[in-house]
């Protein structure tokens, strides 16, 4: 395991600079390759909105780790006995959806952590190099593995404060869908309850010194700089099916 590009991610981070990564959500190991040989810094697996199985991720965390990049796993809830195998497997982070308290906050920081600090269970596997670099993975875990919360119900809005003051916690992550769900219209982001919402996401985050994160689903390079200019940090571009979707579409649509 590449113990050196998550170091390398949470610096980058908390230096306040860009930092872009990819979306997985097909099972393919190539879509991994591909994404990782682009030049971005993260491949996102997501667990929660596809199909991907733990075999599925624990292919992309190789590839993506064997050629140098962070492999972070979204999975479909906070599990601890899940986040354990994932860590184990190879992941140099988790995103946790929809964190609403600093309870939960909390809870996901622990099931990163070995005991005393946290819940996770010490075993061996890839990510101790099946036993021969267990002392090694074993002092990274200490630095702790890149944590992020995704914020997507207006009850987080509420106790933000106590979110993003959870040592442990490197980042936060919008999940707007699932908040303009929340506010009551979903898919909308004009609202004026949409708008203050993520008004306030960034402000507290500049705040409390602690990056924000976007998904730019759409795979539109102003709607990057956009967001870049708004001040999220943590930026993911597209996500595989929209990018060769909108690839293939563009290029038929431009002939004449």
């Amino acid at each position: 395991m590449d113990f050196q590009s998550g170091r390398a991610l949470r610096a980058k981070l908390k230096s306040g600079a860009v930092s872009v990564g990819a979306w997985q959500t097909l099972g393919q190991p190539a879509i991994a390759e591909v994404f990782a040989g682009t030049g971005v810094d993260w491949v996102m697996i997501d667990m929660e909105h596809s199909m991907l199985d733990l075999r599925d991720v624990s292919e992309a965390i190789r590839v993506v780790d064997l050629m140098g990049k962070v492999a972070l796993v979204r999975p479909p809830e906070l599990d601890p006995a899940l986040i354990k195998r994932l860590l184990d497997a190879g992941a140099h982070g988790i995103m946790i959806p929809n964190v609403i308290s600093r309870q939960q906050a909390i809870d996901a920081v622990a099931a990163t952590r070995y005991l005393p600090t946290g819940m996770r269970g010490v075993g061996l596997g890839r990510a101790q190099a099946y036993g021969n670099g267990f002392r090694e993975q074993f002092d990274w875990a200490l630095e702790g593995a890149l944590v992020i919360v995704q914020i997507e119900d207006k009850r987080a809005i509420e106790d933000l404060d106590g979110i993003f003051s959870v040592d442990g916690v490197d980042a936060f992550f919008v999940g707007p869908y699932d908040l303009s769900c929340s506010l009551g219209a979903p898919g909308n982001f004009s609202t004026d309850a949409f708008n203050q919402a993520m008004e306030t996401l960034l402000r507290k985050g500049r705040e409390m010194g602690l990056p924000a994160g976007y998904h730019v689903v759409e795979p539109n390079p102003s709607d990057l700089q956009a967001r870049v200019d708004m001040g999220y940090r943590l930026i993911a571009y597209g996500v595989d099916f929209r990018l060769l979707h909108r690839g293939m579409a563009d290029a038929l649509a431009s002939l004449s």
